[in-house]
């Protein structure tokens, strides 16, 4: 329990400090917004392109049942919450979103939880789970799409040509698919060209874990909970409780063990994150949603991860 909860405790003091720094103005907001950009389309991509291409890490895992139990722990619980949400009648339109919140994770976040409690190998296998996740919440996506009826995208294209299009111009696959290649292909990266890409890929987590503090909306939460309360309380069970045991639970059925099982559940337990990627079109109906649904997934999480954790790992 103490190396969990240390790991999970440190990088919530990051959160706090982000935080501190945007209630303060040490900085502007538009510098939040700026290094968020930068992170998504430089930092992240070269972490994951790095840590691809020099790892041996994944030659030792069973990748097969590595990823299908990843994705069987989302589709499980984009279906658990589809079920709960026509049970209890909810607006079509909210499908989407509460999919969303329930099967999202914190890349940044986990990765950094990732690395601090089980160093490099750790991180590489969060990342390793981070692409696969990527790529299959898109989907997922653009199957809620299609079942909602809503026109989310324009007619000519469709839900899933959308998404294919979307994981094409993900600039986090475009860095994994990069660093796979040059891995399976034997190029590698030169040792000089290493170090520094090494530098600015690790860059990315304390700039990740920094704005999600500097972006942690506690009135988006408290907007979003008092709007859709039994909404989003579904959502954060979902997120934060049922979906680490079904990982758990998948990681048994597929051979998952040791270090890549962890990376499962901690995946699967990381709080979610407003999405930069997505298939819906802005709505006045539900704004606050995502933005409050990461918000009050982050600050339960100082009390979920530890627990989950310790219980199922």
């Amino acid at each position: 329990m103490t190396p969990i909860l240390a790991a999970i405790l440190s990088t919530y003091l990051l959160i706090l400090l982000g935080v501190a720094l945007k209630s303060r103005e040490v900085v502007g907001a538009e510098f939040w917004q700026a290094m968020q950009k930068l992170n998504y389309h430089v930092f992240l991509p070269v972490l994951f392109a790095y840590s691809f291409a020099t790892s041996e890490v994944f030659a030792e895992v069973g990748m097969i049942g590595f990823v299908v139990a990843i994705i069987g722990t989302l589709v499980a619980g984009a279906a658990i919450t589809l079920i709960w949400v026509r049970r209890n009648d909810t607006r079509p339109d909210l499908e989407l979103p509460l999919v969303e919140g329930a099967i999202r994770s914190n890349v940044p976040l986990g990765s950094t939880m990732a690395f601090t409690l089980l160093g490099s190998t750790g991180l590489t296998l969060f990342l390793g789970a981070a692409a696969t996740y990527l790529i299959s919440v898109i989907l997922i996506g653009a199957f809620v799409v299609n079942r909602s009826g809503l026109s989310e995208v324009e007619e000519t294209e469709g839900a899933f040509a959308a998404a294919i299009r979307l994981i094409a111009r993900n600039p986090i696959v475009g860095g994994a698919v990069v660093g796979i290649v040059l891995n399976v292909t034997g190029i590698g990266i030169a040792d000089g060209l290493s170090s520094i890409l090494q530098i600015v890929g690790m860059a990315a987590l304390p700039i990740g874990v920094l704005a999600t503090g500097a972006h942690l909306d506690l009135r988006a939460a408290q907007s979003a909970i008092e709007i859709f309360r039994a909404n989003v309380t579904a959502d954060l069970i979902i997120k934060l409780a049922i979906l680490p045991v079904i990982a758990t639970v998948f990681t048994f059925i597929f051979g998952v063990d040791g270090s890549a099982r962890v990376i499962i559940i901690l995946l699967a337990a990381t709080p979610a994150v407003a999405p930069r990627f997505t298939l819906a079109r802005d709505s006045e109906t539900w704004a606050d949603l995502p933005q409050g649904l990461a918000a009050a997934g982050t600050v339960a999480g100082l009390v979920t991860l530890p627990l989950v954790l310790w219980i199922l790992v």
